[in-house]
């Protein structure tokens, strides 16, 4: 059996399986040719397969007492098709620009004795903010699609991330990355005001 490419030459490597009366397989030489002895007279499906090329099947009779000659011309292989796009992101709803005190929303929001009070300021894209009053201590949390801000305008509290405890005053700041387990307790005499902006998760269509 003599296996070329569509332009006659030889090719190496092909692997040749002969499948009728017995099953005989093996790989090509470098001239092309692969030669099966001894082979019970009979018909054979012969499948040629080579990386790059399309595989090739025919049937091959094989007379007794004679030699038998075959030749198969593959056929390139087309390419294969590119890798489709990355999806696109996910983007919620634009939102509403507006501009507004922080010190008076936070003013406003002290009454109540809520342990721990949330009061939305805006949400737009993939980014939402929002005002947290903590009077005792906010539960153990973790995001798993948003990376979180956390600034502390008034009172103190202490965060806990990733098994290390850092007090906080105002003007301090903490950056929680998404999985990360973290949790607030506020200390002192009065409620802790902090900023919350949650970045990464789409808000929602109004």
């Amino acid at each position: 059996i003599k296996v070329t490419s569509q332009s006659g030459i030889g090719i190496a490597g092909a692997t040749v399986i002969a499948s009728g009366a017995s099953t005989q397989n093996d790989i090509t030489d470098e001239t092309g040719t692969v030669t099966f002895r001894p082979v019970t007279a009979g018909t054979y499906r012969v499948r040629v397969e080579h990386e790059g090329h399309i595989t090739f099947e025919k049937e091959v009779t094989v007379r007794a007492n004679a030699v038998t000659n075959s030749s198969f011309a593959l056929n390139t292989a087309p390419p294969p098709p590119p890798p489709p796009p990355p999806p696109a992101p996910v983007v919620g709803a634009r939102g509403t620009p507006q501009s507004l005190s922080l010190t008076t929303l936070a003013e406003k929001s002290l009454d109540g004795k809520d342990a721990v009070k949330v009061v939305p300021i805006a949400c737009t894209g993939n980014s939402a903010s929002r005002l947290i009053v903590l009077r005792d201590a906010l539960p153990s949390a973790s995001y798993e699609d948003a990376d979180e801000m956390l600034y502390l305008m008034a009172g103190e509290a202490s965060i806990s991330m990733s098994g290390k405890d850092q007090a906080m005053t105002p003007g301090w700041a903490s950056i929680v990355p998404r999985g990360t387990n973290f949790s607030l307790v506020k200390k002192g005499r009065n409620p802790a005001v902090i900023l919350s902006i949650l970045s990464g998760r789409p808000c929602p269509e109004p």
